[in-house]
């Protein structure tokens, strides 16, 4: 039994760390996709905004002329 201990631990070591490792990895790669869809999102609504504002300036310039 002494014997099979370092090879459980070293087994369930390695499992740990592969489970560590693939969390991590995922985290990172959800918190890349999080950060991209909202900067995604930031210039959708940006450029709503200049879409909204343009029309009504140049009408806006119309009215002036």
């Amino acid at each position: 039994m002494p014997q099979m201990m370092p090879m459980e631990w070293m087994f369930l070591y390695a499992m740990f760390t592969c489970l560590f490792i693939m969390l991590m990895v995922s985290l990172f790669y959800l918190t890349i996709k999080i950060c991209n869809f909202i900067k995604f999102n930031k210039l959708i609504k940006s450029k709503e905004k200049l879409n909204f504002k343009l029309p009504k300036f140049s009408k806006h310039k119309n009215k002036k002329l």
